[in-house]
């Protein structure tokens, strides 16, 4: 029969279904589910808008006085279900006929619109408690949202009238809540041993009864069948009053769907005795498993290996869509509904697991076609759909759908450009031909169907064009080297042969060799012989051979042959030349390089400013104990920043003292060569050496003065360091002796000459640099006791350009000097002056390179204090 290639017609049947369910609406009942209509045109018709019902007012009288006229309670409880239903008739819709809380959704209630709406701070149990209540009115809110979590909610508000006129003994009691409970057997178990006691706060003789019969005995353990109404009637001690209310006893269950259920999932492998198994997504039965028709997010389902895990809600299986089983095995399900007040659970329906046998597919060959001189090329499909049909009838998609057709014994085959749309069979390739490009590889997919159990299969082959023309870098009996440690308690190692694989195929030719030898890019491999034979016949050493070749220390091996080929997706001719290399096996140097950490940090002492040599070294851990040889090297840069290795020091001696920043490395060898056959290997280490912390005062002009007038009128200044360098630019700092801060800045320097200091924290190397404060002091005390005897402007020691001019309040000049002099001692033409404020002028010159105002002269007034 011929093969053709057909395009793909898709039908869609379009169902739609309306139903109504009805029931009892309880407090989380769900408005009865409405059609959806699917499309023809894949629009999908918007769900129904679900309508809210208002919540009833409700009115409740305080407690009142007992026979003996005292306050019955001072707390009135509330319970606050009575607004979801209507007082005289129990409806629980409202007069618009929507239901208050619709099927599919829940309740809370709220003292504020804000709690309401955000979902917090619901009043718990449905159960208001005032204290000391008394008339009046009190606005409450109903919110109502999705069992499924989804969805917004819905906000009411709704009125809470509390009375104390025109109240009988009915209007006080407490209007008792419905209970609820799961079903065993068709009835329930309630606790009614409270409910005598919470009708009229702790008032005795109460009676409770079902259908005129009184309840006696313990009533904790109480079995009721659904919807049983129970009476509350009070007689009030030593009054005539007789009052009662009623409850309803809910016994909640549902129904699983009665039809069995079952997931078919096409064969993913099989076992030695022939068993099938499949992969099966076990949420895809949870429609199959709910009450008929009903939304499959009203329910928690989980699936379990055998019935007494689900009964007990244990051991799930942890990934339900992608569960592997065998044909004709079955899981247990538990599931919990959304919709009951206690969130009751059925258990053990099971789910039958049937896998269909996959159709067979020979083993495919790639397609392929091999030319250097083409860019690009259609390859046909049409001889790997004859290797898949097998002689089997093969018909188009087309003939499949027409009406009347037997599917019995017929196959599909597609083709895809992905695994993910083979399995589900979508954006199938059309036609017969692809067009490749040169060295590309396309995984093309093929999926057989079995029209008659619609069961499939998958393969893959590569669609690929590759170069014709290949060659092998030749090489005749080369050494190929390897090194590994030398243990000293076996001679047996292995290497791997594929390093080799970068030079034979060219990538290690450079421009000096001429051109490349392969096509630039081409996706290429090499394969590896034991013999020359091998090599022209490509009898292939084993991958796991080549990856693990035996070699003993310090041999070197046989002949190998090697040769270039297109990879393993192509099927093209190999290279037309092979080439062969020994491969040896040396020992290398076992070493431990010091210090560990790759950066170090060059130190000077603190107050020589000598640099500490770094001591970079090697340990030897040779288990023979053979001497080494040892080259150091720093790394140097010409005038061009041209880098190079510069020799520092040969020979066996293990360490290095680096006195200087920079790279330095280590070459370590054995002396003597360990193995006469054979040549050992070098091992080595560098390591990064920062150059001295650089440490500056950011605010200080460029004799290290800092103007502290420009700050403050009294001198006080603020310093700020800087630093360059470190290990991990994270510093300390300080000013003179004073203790290191994180923070840069300091307040309040006084005058004078001081030093600031930097201390790396990752190394714990410290510099500093010297700074002065450019101000004046406030007085001094010229007595002769040696101790600010004279008054000068400290800091300005840097600018001996700087002129100082001294006068009385009168304006009278008494002193004209230099910074760098001893100062003024408070005499006038050897005179003492008085006790009093003198003034001063100053003049210097900017020192702030690359700054404003650099160069320019400044001046400063101000005044000081002579005291005696």
């Amino acid at each position: 029969m011929s093969k053709r290639f057909w395009l793909l017609f898709f039908v869609l049947s379009v169902f739609i279904t309306t139903e109504s369910v009805q029931g009892r609406t309880n407090s989380i009942d769900y408005v009865s589910k409405e059609s959806i209509a699917t499309l023809a045109d894949e629009q999908e018709q918007p769900n129904p808008e679900v309508k809210f019902g208002k919540p009833f007012n409700i009115e409740q009288c305080v407690p009142g006085l007992d026979a003996n006229n005292k306050i019955v309670s001072n707390k009135m409880v509330i319970y606050l279900g009575e607004a979801l239903k209507d007082k005289a008739t129990g409806s629980e819709v409202d007069a618009t006929g929507n239901a208050i809380v619709p099927r599919g959704y829940k309740y809370s209630f709220h003292e504020t619109r804000d709690s309401a709406e955000s979902g917090t701070g619901a009043i718990a149990n449905d159960k208001l408690e005032i204290a000391n209540p008394a008339a009046h009115d009190k606005t409450l809110y109903l919110r109502v949202f999705p069992v499924t979590g989804e969805g917004d909610a819905h906000v009411e508000e709704f009125i809470l009238s509390i009375k104390d006129q025109g109240c009988n003994l009915e209007h006080r009691l407490v209007k008792l809540p419905d209970m609820y409970t799961c079903a065993v057997d068709g009835k329930g178990t309630f606790d009614l041993s409270n409910a005598s006691n919470d009708l009229y706060y702790g008032q005795k003789e109460v009676e409770l009864s079902v259908n005129g019969s009184k309840l006696v005995g313990p009533l904790n353990n109480y079995e009721a069948a659904d919807k049983t109404v129970v009476t509350a009637q009070i007689k009030l001690f030593g009054t005539n009053d007789v009052a009662s209310r009623t409850f309803t006893l809910f016994a909640e269950s549902f129904a699983l769907n009665p039809n069995d259920a079952s997931l078919t999932a096409n064969q993913s492998k099989e076992d030695k005795d022939g068993k099938r198994f499949g992969i099966f997504d076990l949420n895809s039965a949870k429609s199959q498993i709910i009450p008929e028709n009903d939304e499959v997010d009203f329910y928690s389902i989980s699936f379990h290996l055998t019935e007494s895990d689900a009964k007990g809600g244990v051991n799930s299986i942890p990934k339900p869509e992608e569960f592997e089983a065998a044909d004709g095995s079955v899981v247990y399900t538990r599931v919990e509904s959304k919709l009951t007040r206690k969130n009751c659970v059925v258990s053990g329906k099971k789910v039958t697991l049937k896998v269909t046998e996959k159709p067979y597919i020979p083993a495919l060959d790639n397609v392929s076609y091999c030319d250097n001189n083409v860019t690009s090329f259609r390859l046909s499909l049409t001889e790997q759909t004859i290797i898949i049909a097998d002689g089997r009838t093969i018909v188009t998609e087309e003939e499949a759908n027409e009406e009347g057709f037997d599917p019995t014994d017929k196959f599909t085959i597609d083709f895809f450009n992905s695994k993910e749309d083979a399995e589900n069979n979508q954006n199938k390739i059309v036609g017969v031909e692809l067009e490749v490009k040169i060295n590309e590889a396309r995984q093309i997919w093929t999926r057989i169907t079995d029209l008659t159990t619609q069961s499939f299969n998958t393969a893959s082959f590569y669609a690929s064009i590759g170069y014709s023309k290949l060659k092998t870098e030749h090489s005749t009996d080369r050494t190929a080297r390897y090194c590994q440690i030398d243990t000293g308690t076996t001679n047996s190692y292995t290497v791997d042969l594929r390093n080799n694989d970068s030079f034979y195929i060219g990538k290690l030719r450079t421009d000096q060799f001429g051109p490349s030898l392969n096509p630039e890019g081409a996706k290429l491999t090499v394969y590896y012989y034991k013999t020359e034979e091998d090599a022209k016949n490509d009898i292939r050493m084993d991958e796991s051979l080549v990856r693990n070749y035996p070699i003993g220390m310090g041999e070197k091996s046989d002949l190998i042959y090697a040769r270039v080929a297109m990879q393993k997706e192509f099927d093209c001719p190999l290279a037309e030349n092979y080439s062969s290399f020994y491969a040896s096996l040396g020992t290398t140097p076992v070493v431990e390089y010091y210090p560990e950490d790759a950066t170090l940090q060059l130190c000077a002492d603190s107050q020589t400013g000598t640099i500490t040599p770094i001591v970079l070294g090697v340990t030897s851990k040779d288990l023979k104990g053979r001497p080494l040889s040892l080259v150091w090297m720093k790394k140097v840069y010409d005038s061009n920043n041209n880098a190079s290795w510069k020799t520092l020091q040969v020979g066996e001696k293990l360490t290095y003292e680096a006195v200087e920043a920079g790279e330095y490395t280590v070459s370590v060898s054995f002396k003597n060569e360990p193995y006469p056959n054979t040549e050992s290997c070098t091992v080595g280490r560098s390591w990064i050496i920062k150059d001295l912390i650089e440490v500056f005062v950011e605010n200080a002009d460029a004799t290290g003065m800092v103007n502290s007038l420009d700050i403050d009128e009294f001198g006080n200044a603020d310093v700020v360091i800087g630093s360059k360098g470190g290990l991990s630019g994270n510093y300390e700092y300080a000013i003179d002796r004073g203790g290191f801060q994180m923070n840069n800045r300091f307040m309040n320097v006084p005058i004078g000459n001081h030093t600031a200091w930097v201390r790396d924290v990752a190394s714990g190397c410290m510099a500093f640099v010297d700074f002065s404060v450019f101000g004046y002091p406030k007085y001094f005390t010229p007595n002769g006791d040696g101790y600010n005897d004279v008054w000068n402007i400290p800091g300005l020691k840097g600018h001996p350009e700087a002129r100082i001019a001294i006068f009385d309040r009168y304006g009278k000049l008494l002193k004209q000097m230099s910074a760098q002099g001893e100062g003024w001692d408070g005499t006038f033409n050897g005179k003492p002056m008085p006790s009093t404020d003198y003034w001063f002028t100053v003049e210097f010159t900017n020192d702030t390179p690359g700054k404003d105002g650099d160069g320019q002269k400044v001046s400063y007034k101000g005044h000081f204090s002579l005291k005696r």
